[in-house]
Protein backbone atom coordinates (compact mmCIF):
# COMPACT_ATOMS: atom_id res chain seq x y z
CA UNK A 1 0.00 0.00 0.00
CA UNK A 2 1.27 3.51 -0.74
CA UNK A 3 1.20 6.10 1.59
CA UNK A 4 1.50 9.63 0.33
CA UNK A 5 2.39 11.47 3.60
CA UNK A 6 5.57 9.53 2.73
CA UNK A 7 6.45 10.69 -0.98
CA UNK A 8 7.78 14.44 -0.70
CA UNK A 9 10.54 12.66 1.68
CA UNK A 10 11.72 10.51 -1.25
CA UNK A 11 11.25 13.19 -4.01
CA UNK A 12 11.77 16.35 -2.76
CA UNK A 13 14.92 16.61 -5.31
CA UNK A 14 12.53 15.71 -8.21
CA UNK A 15 12.38 19.95 -9.42
CA UNK A 16 15.84 19.83 -9.13
CA UNK A 17 16.56 16.75 -10.97
CA UNK A 18 14.20 17.78 -13.93
CA UNK A 19 16.45 20.90 -14.34
CA UNK A 20 19.77 19.89 -14.21
CA UNK A 21 18.34 16.87 -16.71
CA UNK A 22 16.96 19.78 -19.01
CA UNK A 23 20.13 21.89 -18.68
CA UNK A 24 21.55 18.59 -19.46
CA UNK A 25 19.75 17.98 -22.62
CA UNK A 26 19.98 21.68 -24.08
CA UNK A 27 23.95 21.00 -23.47
CA UNK A 28 23.93 17.69 -25.46
CA UNK A 29 21.89 18.79 -28.04
CA UNK A 30 24.16 22.29 -28.81
CA UNK A 31 27.33 20.21 -28.71
CA UNK A 32 25.65 17.82 -31.02
CA UNK A 33 24.51 20.43 -33.07
CA UNK A 34 27.84 22.30 -33.56
CA UNK A 35 29.39 19.10 -34.35
CA UNK A 36 26.97 17.87 -37.31
CA UNK A 37 27.07 22.15 -38.29
CA UNK A 38 31.18 21.84 -38.68
CA UNK A 39 32.08 18.10 -39.10
CA UNK A 40 32.54 15.97 -42.43
CA UNK A 41 30.32 12.89 -42.83
CA UNK A 42 33.02 10.54 -42.12
CA UNK A 43 33.90 12.21 -38.50
CA UNK A 44 30.00 12.18 -37.16
CA UNK A 45 30.05 8.76 -36.02
CA UNK A 46 32.64 9.60 -33.28
CA UNK A 47 29.68 12.33 -31.88
CA UNK A 48 28.14 9.46 -30.42
CA UNK A 49 29.21 10.03 -26.93
CA UNK A 50 27.49 13.25 -27.03
CA UNK A 51 24.04 11.39 -28.68
CA UNK A 52 23.93 9.99 -25.62
CA UNK A 53 24.73 12.92 -23.45
CA UNK A 54 21.84 14.65 -25.58
CA UNK A 55 19.38 11.45 -24.49
CA UNK A 56 20.37 10.94 -21.07
CA UNK A 57 19.88 14.68 -20.26
CA UNK A 58 16.32 14.63 -22.38
CA UNK A 59 15.84 11.54 -20.26
CA UNK A 60 16.45 13.28 -16.93
CA UNK A 61 14.26 16.10 -17.44
CA UNK A 62 11.52 13.94 -18.41
CA UNK A 63 11.86 11.45 -14.99
CA UNK A 64 11.84 14.82 -12.98
CA UNK A 65 9.05 16.42 -14.37
CA UNK A 66 7.09 13.08 -13.74
CA UNK A 67 8.41 12.90 -10.18
CA UNK A 68 7.31 16.56 -9.68
CA UNK A 69 3.96 16.00 -11.13
CA UNK A 70 3.85 12.63 -8.83
CA UNK A 71 4.34 14.82 -6.07
CA UNK A 72 1.91 17.60 -6.59
CA UNK A 73 -0.70 14.76 -6.99
CA UNK A 74 0.11 13.01 -4.00
CA UNK A 75 0.03 16.41 -2.13
CA UNK A 76 -3.92 17.29 -3.59
CA UNK A 77 -4.62 14.06 -2.72
CA UNK A 78 -3.68 14.22 1.25
CA UNK A 79 -5.55 17.78 0.72
CA UNK A 80 -8.48 16.50 -0.81
CA UNK A 81 -8.53 13.46 2.14
CA UNK A 82 -8.16 16.24 5.17
CA UNK A 83 -11.30 18.10 2.92
CA UNK A 84 -13.36 15.34 2.96
CA UNK A 85 -12.93 14.30 6.36
CA UNK A 86 -13.57 17.77 7.79
CA UNK A 87 -16.19 17.85 5.73
CA UNK A 88 -17.42 14.52 6.91
CA UNK A 89 -17.38 15.33 10.40
CA UNK A 90 -19.22 18.92 9.88
CA UNK A 91 -22.24 16.89 8.35
CA UNK A 92 -21.98 14.43 11.23
CA UNK A 93 -22.43 17.38 13.92
CA UNK A 94 -25.50 18.98 11.36
CA UNK A 95 -27.27 15.64 11.71
CA UNK A 96 -27.07 15.73 15.59
CA UNK A 97 -27.72 19.17 15.79
CA UNK A 98 -30.80 18.26 13.26
CA UNK A 99 -31.60 15.30 15.33
CA UNK A 100 -31.77 16.60 18.59
CA UNK A 101 -33.56 19.69 17.45
CA UNK A 102 -36.36 17.19 16.27
CA UNK A 103 -36.56 15.31 19.73
CA UNK A 104 -36.97 18.26 21.43
CA UNK A 105 -39.36 19.35 19.19
CA UNK A 106 -41.20 16.09 19.84
CA UNK A 107 -40.49 17.08 23.79
CA UNK A 108 -41.73 20.29 23.94
CA UNK A 109 -44.99 19.67 22.01
CA UNK A 110 -45.49 17.11 25.27
CA UNK A 111 -44.43 19.38 27.80
CA UNK A 112 -46.64 22.14 26.09
CA UNK A 113 -49.85 19.83 25.53
CA UNK A 114 -50.03 18.41 29.27
CA UNK A 115 -50.11 21.75 31.30
CA UNK A 116 -52.66 23.03 28.57
CA UNK A 117 -54.65 20.09 28.99
CA UNK A 118 -54.84 20.77 32.80
CA UNK A 119 -55.54 23.99 32.18
CA UNK A 120 -58.58 23.63 29.92
CA UNK A 121 -60.10 20.11 32.15
CA UNK A 122 -59.89 22.81 35.69
CA UNK A 123 -61.56 25.29 33.67
CA UNK A 124 -64.16 23.32 32.48
CA UNK A 125 -65.09 22.13 35.74
CA UNK A 126 -64.98 25.47 37.15
CA UNK A 127 -67.15 26.88 34.69
CA UNK A 128 -69.79 24.32 34.24
CA UNK A 129 -69.89 23.63 38.23
CA UNK A 130 -69.53 20.26 37.54
CA UNK A 131 -69.13 20.23 41.12
CA UNK A 132 -72.15 22.23 42.15
CA UNK A 133 -72.74 25.75 42.04
CA UNK A 134 -71.48 26.77 45.44
CA UNK A 135 -67.91 26.90 44.29
CA UNK A 136 -66.61 24.68 46.94
CA UNK A 137 -63.07 24.76 48.33
CA UNK A 138 -62.08 22.48 45.82
CA UNK A 139 -62.81 25.10 42.95
CA UNK A 140 -60.31 27.22 44.49
CA UNK A 141 -58.04 23.95 44.85
CA UNK A 142 -58.52 23.51 40.69
CA UNK A 143 -57.60 27.99 40.28
CA UNK A 144 -54.06 26.75 42.04
CA UNK A 145 -53.73 24.27 39.80
CA UNK A 146 -54.33 26.39 36.82
CA UNK A 147 -51.91 28.79 38.07
CA UNK A 148 -49.37 26.07 38.38
CA UNK A 149 -49.84 25.04 34.60
CA UNK A 150 -49.72 28.70 33.49
CA UNK A 151 -46.13 29.26 35.43
CA UNK A 152 -44.68 25.65 33.87
CA UNK A 153 -46.03 27.02 30.48
CA UNK A 154 -44.63 30.77 30.60
CA UNK A 155 -41.34 29.30 32.01
CA UNK A 156 -41.33 26.77 29.07
CA UNK A 157 -41.86 29.70 26.62
CA UNK A 158 -39.23 32.12 28.29
CA UNK A 159 -36.23 29.54 27.59
CA UNK A 160 -38.10 28.83 24.39
CA UNK A 161 -37.43 32.80 23.86
CA UNK A 162 -34.30 32.74 25.14
CA UNK A 163 -32.90 30.31 22.85
CA UNK A 164 -33.86 31.89 20.11
CA UNK A 165 -32.19 35.65 21.36
CA UNK A 166 -28.64 33.95 22.15
CA UNK A 167 -28.62 31.75 18.82
CA UNK A 168 -29.31 35.19 17.07
CA UNK A 169 -26.93 37.37 19.28
CA UNK A 170 -29.64 39.41 20.43
CA UNK A 171 -29.12 39.11 24.35
CA UNK A 172 -29.53 42.52 26.12
CA UNK A 173 -27.63 42.81 29.54
CA UNK A 174 -28.68 45.81 31.63
CA UNK A 175 -26.02 46.38 34.02
CA UNK A 176 -26.73 47.74 37.86
CA UNK A 177 -25.02 47.06 41.40
CA UNK A 178 -26.52 43.98 43.29
CA UNK A 179 -26.04 42.20 46.53
CA UNK A 180 -25.73 38.52 45.38
CA UNK A 181 -27.15 36.89 48.26
CA UNK A 182 -30.33 39.20 49.21
CA UNK A 183 -31.04 39.85 45.22
CA UNK A 184 -30.18 36.18 43.89
CA UNK A 185 -30.03 33.70 46.36
CA UNK A 186 -32.57 34.65 49.10
CA UNK A 187 -35.35 35.37 46.19
CA UNK A 188 -34.46 31.92 43.61
CA UNK A 189 -34.86 30.18 47.51
CA UNK A 190 -38.09 31.28 48.00
CA UNK A 191 -39.52 31.02 44.32
CA UNK A 192 -38.23 27.27 44.84
CA UNK A 193 -39.47 26.71 48.23
CA UNK A 194 -43.02 24.81 46.84
CA UNK A 195 -40.93 22.42 44.32
CA UNK A 196 -38.35 21.49 46.95
CA UNK A 197 -41.38 21.25 49.50
CA UNK A 198 -43.79 19.05 46.66
CA UNK A 199 -40.53 17.19 46.15
CA UNK A 200 -39.85 16.42 49.70
CA UNK A 201 -36.12 17.84 48.98
CA UNK A 202 -34.82 20.49 51.86
CA UNK A 203 -33.46 23.27 49.88
CA UNK A 204 -30.77 25.48 52.24
CA UNK A 205 -29.30 28.48 52.04
CA UNK A 206 -25.54 28.81 52.70
CA UNK A 207 -23.81 32.37 52.29
CA UNK A 208 -22.55 35.21 53.79
CA UNK A 209 -24.74 37.78 55.00
CA UNK A 210 -22.72 40.33 53.71
CA UNK A 211 -20.60 40.10 50.48
CA UNK A 212 -19.28 42.91 48.50
CA UNK A 213 -22.12 44.30 45.90
CA UNK A 214 -20.96 43.09 42.22
CA UNK A 215 -21.94 44.71 38.95
CA UNK A 216 -23.89 42.73 36.12
CA UNK A 217 -27.36 42.12 35.18
CA UNK A 218 -29.35 41.08 37.83
CA UNK A 219 -32.13 39.22 36.14
CA UNK A 220 -29.86 37.04 34.15
CA UNK A 221 -27.43 36.08 37.24
CA UNK A 222 -31.22 34.95 38.98
CA UNK A 223 -32.47 33.07 36.08
CA UNK A 224 -28.87 31.13 35.78
CA UNK A 225 -29.00 30.38 39.66
CA UNK A 226 -32.86 29.46 39.28
CA UNK A 227 -32.33 26.76 36.47
CA UNK A 228 -29.60 25.23 37.95
CA UNK A 229 -31.54 24.65 41.76
CA UNK A 230 -34.60 23.58 39.89
CA UNK A 231 -32.58 21.38 37.99
CA UNK A 232 -30.81 19.75 41.02
CA UNK A 233 -34.40 19.60 42.98
CA UNK A 234 -35.59 17.67 40.21
CA UNK A 235 -32.33 15.11 40.05
CA UNK A 236 -32.08 14.57 44.25
CA UNK A 237 -34.17 12.03 45.75
CA UNK A 238 -36.72 12.12 48.51
CA UNK A 239 -35.25 13.21 51.48
CA UNK A 240 -32.32 14.90 49.78
CA UNK A 241 -30.30 18.20 50.03
CA UNK A 242 -29.85 20.92 47.70
CA UNK A 243 -27.42 24.04 48.74
CA UNK A 244 -27.62 27.73 47.29
CA UNK A 245 -24.34 28.84 48.49
CA UNK A 246 -21.33 32.27 47.53
CA UNK A 247 -18.36 32.68 48.51
CA UNK A 248 -15.41 34.36 46.30
CA UNK A 249 -12.28 32.41 44.59
CA UNK A 250 -9.44 31.92 47.19
CA UNK A 251 -6.67 32.78 44.24
CA UNK A 252 -8.29 35.15 41.78
CA UNK A 253 -11.17 36.41 44.40
CA UNK A 254 -13.56 36.43 42.03
CA UNK A 255 -17.20 35.76 43.27
CA UNK A 256 -18.79 32.12 42.89
CA UNK A 257 -22.19 31.19 43.27
CA UNK A 258 -22.73 27.57 44.08
CA UNK A 259 -25.49 24.79 43.69
CA UNK A 260 -24.73 21.36 45.86
CA UNK A 261 -26.88 18.53 45.95
CA UNK A 262 -26.45 14.73 47.47
CA UNK A 263 -28.62 13.55 43.98
CA UNK A 264 -27.62 11.65 41.09
CA UNK A 265 -25.07 13.45 39.66
CA UNK A 266 -23.32 13.35 36.48
CA UNK A 267 -20.56 11.39 35.25
CA UNK A 268 -17.89 13.24 33.33
CA UNK A 269 -19.07 11.97 30.02
CA UNK A 270 -22.54 12.99 30.16
CA UNK A 271 -21.55 16.56 31.55
CA UNK A 272 -20.57 18.03 27.54
CA UNK A 273 -24.26 16.16 26.83
CA UNK A 274 -26.26 17.68 29.57
CA UNK A 275 -24.63 21.21 28.86
CA UNK A 276 -25.79 20.93 25.00
CA UNK A 277 -28.37 22.36 23.79
CA UNK A 278 -31.81 20.44 24.16
CA UNK A 279 -29.70 17.60 26.12
CA UNK A 280 -31.34 15.77 29.06
CA UNK A 281 -30.31 12.91 31.26
CA UNK A 282 -31.53 9.67 31.39
CA UNK A 283 -32.82 9.37 35.13
CA UNK A 284 -35.25 6.84 37.22
CA UNK A 285 -37.11 9.36 38.15
CA UNK A 286 -39.48 8.38 35.34
CA UNK A 287 -42.69 10.02 37.26
CA UNK A 288 -40.97 13.57 37.34
CA UNK A 289 -41.54 16.39 34.87
CA UNK A 290 -38.56 16.92 32.66
CA UNK A 291 -38.05 20.64 30.87
CA UNK A 292 -37.31 21.04 27.62
CA UNK A 293 -33.36 19.91 27.48
CA UNK A 294 -32.37 23.77 27.70
CA UNK A 295 -32.07 25.17 31.09
CA UNK A 296 -28.79 23.96 31.73
CA UNK A 297 -27.53 25.07 28.23
CA UNK A 298 -29.10 28.68 28.90
CA UNK A 299 -27.27 28.58 32.06
CA UNK A 300 -24.20 28.47 29.98
CA UNK A 301 -25.22 30.59 27.80
CA UNK A 302 -26.00 33.67 29.95
CA UNK A 303 -22.91 33.22 32.21
CA UNK A 304 -20.44 33.51 29.38
CA UNK A 305 -22.18 36.60 28.51
CA UNK A 306 -22.05 38.28 31.79
CA UNK A 307 -18.47 37.60 31.54
CA UNK A 308 -18.31 34.42 34.09
CA UNK A 309 -18.08 30.13 33.78
CA UNK A 310 -20.49 27.74 34.36
CA UNK A 311 -18.56 24.59 35.83
CA UNK A 312 -20.26 21.35 36.05
CA UNK A 313 -18.19 19.25 38.49
CA UNK A 314 -19.18 15.41 38.47
CA UNK A 315 -19.84 14.04 42.01
CA UNK A 316 -16.78 12.72 44.06
CA UNK A 317 -16.32 8.57 44.13
CA UNK A 318 -14.31 7.00 47.06
CA UNK A 319 -11.08 5.50 46.19
CA UNK A 320 -10.99 1.32 45.62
Amino acid sequence: MIEFSRWPQSLGHAPTLSILGAATFLAGAAGLGALLWGLPSSEIASSSSVVLVAIGGALAALLGLLLAAVTSAGHSLRELARDNQRLAGEIDRAEAATRAKSDSLAHLSHELRTPLNAVLGFAEVIRDEALGPEAPKCYRDYVGDIHSAGQHLLRIVNSSLDMVSIESGKVGIELQEIDPVDDVLVPVAAMLKTQSDKAGVALNLDAPRTMTPIVTDAEKLKRIVLNLAANAIKYTPRSGNVTLGSGRDASSGALTIQVRDNGIGMAAEDIPHCLAAFGRLDTPFADRPDGTGLGLHLSLQMAEELGGALVACPPKTDPD
